[in-house]
């Protein structure tokens, strides 16, 4: 949506712009790092007892402006989105094409939409 606003309307979408879940699907960091680690084989972490800045507990994307000037809504849950985050990672150490991996999940991103 904001390649094609941007080929066909030039400038007036050349900003920054916010992609993330949608709010009821937002998570805090912990929740986020667990996951991570437990899909991931020998991973791990640890949480630094130290003060850290407020955002460190919960990052959230403010995706409004997309909602509202693209129509823009997350196709994937955020589960789904780590899991293929994971999977990208995974093919990119394996030394996969990665343009094709890249090419593969946007058309599968693309076509989830398309489903009821």
């Amino acid at each position: 949506m904001l390649a094609e606003r941007l080929f066909t309307e030039r400038t007036a979408f050349a900003e920054a712009w916010n992609f993330g879940p949608a709010d009821d699907d937002a998570r805090t960091v912990r929740w986020i790092v667990e996951r991570l680690v437990s899909a991931t084989p020998g991973a791990g972490w640890t949480c630094d007892a130290a003060p850290q800045p407020h955002e460190a507990s919960h990052l959230k994307l403010d995706s409004s402006k997309a909602r509202a000037r693209l129509d823009w809504r997350p196709r994937w849950q955020l589960s789904t989105a780590l899991a293929k985050t994971l999977e990208w990672h995974a093919a990119w150490r394996g030394g996969k094409d990665m343009r094709a991996v890249t090419l593969a999940q946007v058309g599968e991103y693309a076509n989830w939409a398309a489903e009821p």
